[in-house]
């Protein structure tokens, strides 16, 4: 007996120790070994064709060799232990345990290590999804698609997307743009979107707990005609990389070879990947780095822009007015600022909440009050929601004071909103979100003044611009305006909405109720190109939001994108005409 549970022991350590030596070493003969010992070694130069089958076969041995030689030896000893035993039952059953276990624990060992140790079949998902890339890439079978694209939404879907992993390792994500003033762009966003989430995933992947990433848009001078250049930096405090690897990095299968980067998983594909999706949209990509300091990636392009009058960004309301912007970062209050003096207003900035609120007191004492407040709500001496308090027994409550932030505010909003925030901006911000954002703000201002100052406010019907796609929806709203009075036209997108509204003279329309799951056109972007158009009177046009999505952050968005006001689906016919009422003036 003791003889057969040596013999069991050296059946399951065997295995892993052999696979073990596979997966740490870096020999082609370990290898082409393994190759002979299984019988594949007439298949060898074959299969070794490419660096590619290398990395594969790191990443697949290691699991499929202790599978199958477990379960080989495994069976293998339990049925000759049941045969040497087969004159006693005790016995028999005793040995027929390992012939129904040796799988089991064989399944278990595997999962140890690598589904929970090392995630591996991630690892090896991911490099089939990248050879797959590089195939396509190179057989020319990619193709880009250029349509027109927003860059806000891009920059905040590819922060929405790394919020998660962010978190897990508590970093810091900073992001902010400069200088960007055109935000609609033709450029295949699907690839953009690849480009950047590879240079950033790199950047969390390589940065330790704590870290910080820097991400940066800067829109450049010297494009032609209906053109503009975009520079797009990604920057860390990472492990950084050596000079001789920064020379090879964008080559297939290239990984830095040192013990830092060791247990780190990577297919080697990536930056090769990336390198040839930025020359195919003909831009550029560069590089610095250094060991032990950070990485910095560069990428530039040049997209065609939409061709069309820009409005003027000033807010006549804020002409001249004083703002403050509060945020440990120089290049957001930099850039934060100059988009302030852009709409038209005198701005300040400091890099402290305490100053912040020192320069509030001074500013009041002086009889030289700010008019609104732009804080970051992640500083290093106080939190943004502790700054507004404070400001807020300064200033009381009908100054705008707006909180920025890279990350989900949905946890502190509630105790933002008691603290005094007016609203929240997602970094990066960009000058139109900043516009529309103070736009809203304004509006609700005025509202609450007609109201105190008239008491139940009481409107005259008019016309409305309905934009809904749904026939059924189109008639419900009809018939219940229509019965108060309103005259409805309907558009059936938010393209055609903005288009009827555009031709329409100011006033014709007192008001536009916007879907926002639309064909075309969805209700945000509507939204935001009607408060684009030219026509200041008919981009200040009051719009409320009329969508089955009636979360906060729905209604957050509705609020960015430049609408007054949320109603949700089904209609609620008193809190329609209660919104109505307090958006709509008397006489219009």
């Amino acid at each position: 007996v003791a003889p057969a549970c040596i013999l069991l022991v050296i059946t399951f350590a065997v295995p892993l120790i052999y696979a073990f030596l596979i997966s740490i070493s870096d020999s082609n003969a370990v290898i082409d070994n393994h190759f002979v010992f299984i019988g594949l070694d007439n298949y060898l130069s074959v299969i070794k064709s490419s660096k590619f089958q290398s990395a594969l076969f790191h990443t697949c041995f290691f699991v499929v060799t202790t599978i199958l030689l477990e379960l080989v030896i495994g069976f293998g000893i339990a049925l000759l232990l049941y045969r040497e035993v087969a004159g006693s039952r005790i016995f028999r059953l005793i040995f027929a345990i390992p012939l129904m276990v040796a799988p089991v624990v064989s399944g278990l060992q595997w999962r140890w290590l690598f589904a929970d140790q090392y995630g591996i079949i991630n690892h090896l998902l991911s490099l089939i999804n990248d050879v797959l890339d590089m195939s396509r890439i190179e057989s020319g079978k990619i193709h880009l698609e250029e349509k027109l694209c927003s860059l806000p939404e891009i920059l905040h879907g590819l922060c929405n997307i790394l919020q998660a992993d962010i978190h897990a390792k508590q970093m810091e994500l900073r992001v902010d743009t400069v200088d960007v003033f055109d935000e609609e762009i033709y450029c295949d966003k699907l690839r953009l979107n690849q480009v950047l989430l590879n240079l950033v995933s790199n950047s969390v992947k390589y940065t330790g707990a704590g870290g910080i990433i820097n991400i940066r848009i800067t829109e450049r001078v010297g494009a032609p005609a209906g053109y503009a250049n975009y520079e797009f930096s990604i920057k860390d405090n990472g492990i950084g990389m050596s000079e001789e690897f920064v020379a090879h990095i964008f080559e297939p299968f290239e990984r830095e070879k040192t013990s830092t980067i060791s247990g780190i998983q990577g297919t080697g594909l990536g930056m090769a990947i990336t390198k040839n999706i930025v020359d195919m949209m003909n831009g550029s990509i560069k590089v610095k780095s250094e060991q032990g300091v950070g990485s910095e990636f560069s990428v530039s392009f040049t997209f065609r822009l939409k061709s069309e009058m820009k409005e003027r960004p000033e807010i006549p309301e804020l002409k001249n007015s004083r703002a403050l912007v509060v945020d440990d970062d120089y290049n957001t209050c930099d850039s934060v600022s100059y988009m302030l003096q852009q709409i038209g207003m005198h701005a300040e900035w400091t890099l402290s909440g305490k100053e912040a609120v020192l320069r509030t007191h001074q500013a009041i004492t002086r009889g030289n009050p700010y008019h609104a407040y732009i804080i970051d709500w992640l500083l290093p001496d106080m939190n943004g929601v502790e700054v507004t308090r404070r400001i807020r027994k300064e200033v009381g409550e009908n100054i705008p004071i707006i909180v920025l932030t890279a990350y989900d505010w949905s946890e502190i909003e509630e105790e933002a909103k008691e603290a005094g925030v007016t609203a929240f901006c997602s970094k990066p911000l960009f000058l139109s979100e900043l516009r529309n954002c103070l736009l809203s703000i304004l509006h609700a201002d005025k509202e609450k003044e007609e109201e105190a100052e008239g008491g139940e406010i009481t409107f005259h019907t008019g016309r409305i611009l309905l934009a809904e796609d749904v026939e059924m929806n189109q008639e419900i709203a009809v018939a219940i305006l229509g019965d108060a009075g309103f005259t409805v036209e309907i558009a059936e997108n938010g393209q055609t909405a903005v288009e009827m509204l555009e031709k329409s003279e100011p006033g014709y329309y007192q008001l536009v109720l916007m879907d926002i799951q639309m064909p075309v056109m969805n209700g945000y972007e509507a939204a935001r190109k009607i408060r684009q158009l030219e026509n200041w009177k008919l981009a200040s046009i009051p719009i409320i939001a009329m969508t089955a999505n009636a979360f906060e952050e729905d209604k957050q968005e509705a609020l960015q994108s430049g609408m007054n006001g949320h109603i949700a689906k089904p209609i609620d016919v008193d809190n329609l005409f209660g919104t109505l009422g307090k958006i709509l003036k008397d006489g219009t």
